[in-house]
């Protein structure tokens, strides 16, 4: 709520206007009430299908709460309000299926030059061993920290800590413990 409480220059709410956050996940239900709003759909893409609907299929829905959480519209009195409801919000539907180390780098610089944050609420299995990424997604990263955001570099967030095993450690996570 603090954060809300933010204002521009002019006296007027932030609530992450002019903010792009990229889900990268499952897939992202942007017909939601509560998401289409905000939804940027020149910014989505479906690297399963390769096509230009990040919408999720079956019972995929874990993209579509991580965007509710970050971009929930909460002005309509249904629902929720995400963390920023006034950001737009795109979807990049890249963990429903097989997945290489080139579609991970692909979907985390796709759109660079508008996408200001990537939300990314996974990673690989939590079982105590060390997993690096791959040298393609480190190069993407790269790029991205130091060319996104028009030379501020996009932002990337990571699910640290959420695999709810004993042996869950996101030190040995190469996404979450990546430098850039």
């Amino acid at each position: 709520e603090n954060a809300w409480l933010q204002t521009t220059a002019s006296g007027e709410p932030i609530y992450g206007k002019g903010v792009l956050i990229s889900i990268v996940d499952d897939g992202l239900d942007h017909d939601h009430e509560d998401l289409s709003t905000n939804y940027n759909p020149d910014a989505s893409y479906d690297f399963n299908s390769n096509d230009a609907d990040p919408h999720p299929t079956g019972d995929d829905a874990h993209g579509t709460s991580a965007g509710g959480v970050a971009a929930g519209y909460g002005h309509n009195g249904v629902g929720i309000s995400g963390a920023a409801p006034n950001a737009s919000l795109s979807g990049l539907r890249l963990i429903a299926g097989d997945v290489s180390d080139r579609d991970e780098a692909n979907a985390l610089v796709y759109a660079i030059d508008t996408v200001d944050i990537y939300s990314n609420s996974w990673g690989p299995t939590d079982d105590g061993t060390i997993t690096p990424i791959g040298p393609l997604l480190s190069e993407a990263l790269e790029n991205g920290t130091t060319n996104g955001r028009n030379g501020k570099g996009a932002i990337y967030t990571w699910a640290g800590g959420n695999g709810r095993q004993s042996l869950d450690n996101s030190n040995y996570d190469g996404y979450a413990n990546s430098r850039f």
